[in-house]
């Protein structure tokens, strides 16, 4: 994949807008690696709250997405975390299954299919 990160910090919360496209069969690579780079800048930062915008084309397999949501406790990824999910580009599906893997793990996370309600929840405290 070619994918790019674009981070923009607001503040209260970080804004990381994620553009490319999935490489088939290394999608799962991919994600961790770009949700990898997210939590290095939110540690860096100081900053738990995360609005992710996602503009990527390609589908994340199932399994993928399962295999993603295990990964935040070995990649640093705190449940101090709040993350809004946007999956502009990708399959809203299989995005909804990795929340439901993240939640059920104690992650407050939740996905959103537009930005003004993911900012919202977000912010609400």
């Amino acid at each position: 994949m070619s994918y790019n990160l674009n981070f923009k910090e607001k503040g209260d919360h970080i804004r990381v807008e994620i553009s490319g496209e999935w490489t088939k069969g290394k999608e799962e690579e991919e994600v961790i690696g770009a949700w990898s780079q997210v939590v290095t800048l939110c540690q860096a930062k100081n900053i738990n709250h995360i609005l992710a915008i996602g503009k990527v084309t390609g589908r994340l397999p199932t399994m993928s997405a399962y295999n993603m949501a295990k990964f935040p406790d070995k990649h640093g990824w705190s449940r101090k975390f709040k993350v809004a999910v946007v999956p502009l580009g990708a399959s809203l599906k299989s995005n909804l299954f990795a929340e439901t893997v993240l939640v059920n793990r104690g992650f407050d996370v939740k996905v959103f299919d537009n930005e003004q309600d993911a900012k919202i929840w977000l912010l609400d405290s």
